[in-house]
């Protein structure tokens, strides 16, 4: 009751229940979700990331949506109270503090395997690569084995290059999956 639209993150391996979800169920295929592994080992980092205040969840939200295509920000983008959840959230700004350029979550649900969510800044997408190691060393410190996996959206301005990134510094690509939308939108006709 109330949800306009809710989607479902599906292995593209997984053809017949996408054919399920897409023939049955009545959902589209609006965008993909890239799952990599992360190997690092001994990573030196700087300390540029910052613990997320509370008081600083709209400016985040805020940045979050506004780094998702325009075409399908409707559909993805985040309200402030999705941003209120148990997960490690960080940041980090520009010199002066003033500009929110990246944001990046961290959620478990067994404390061996992590999962990175985050929204980076298109000029700044060099940061991705510090922002890993930062993350893996603070984990690290609390857990001596776990994975750690990092989710590229490419329904992100920037995704294209962040998959770069990734495939050049060694990161293990593990899967492609199809993300598939069903929306309770209803069009209106003009009379």
């Amino acid at each position: 009751m109330g949800a306009t639209s809710f989607y479902a993150v599906v292995d593209e391996k997984q053809e017949n229940l996408i054919k399920i979800f897409k023939d049955e169920l009545g959902f589209r295929i609006c965008g993909c979700e890239y799952l990599y592994k992360i190997n690092f080992q001994n990573a030196k980092y700087s300390s540029f990331l910052k613990p997320l205040k509370n008081e600083n969840i709209h400016t985040a939200c805020s940045f979050y949506n506004s780094n998702i295509n325009s075409f399908n920000r409707f559909l993805f983008a985040r309200e402030e109270y999705q941003f209120q959840n148990n997960c490690k959230k960080y940041v980090f700004y520009n010199e002066n503090n003033s500009d929110l350029l990246g944001y990046f979550e961290v959620a478990t649900k067994n404390n061996f395997d992590f999962y990175i969510n985050f929204s980076i800044d298109c000029v700044y997408n060099i940061y991705l690569l510090d922002a890993i190691k930062f993350i893996y060393a603070s984990i690290k410190r609390k857990t001596k084995n776990f994975n750690l996996y990092i989710k590229i959206k490419d329904y992100f301005i920037n995704s294209k290059e962040l998959i770069a990134i990734l495939n050049e510094n060694n990161s293990e690509f593990i899967s492609k999956s199809k993300i598939l939308a069903k929306d309770y939108y209803k069009e209106i006709k003009e009379e």
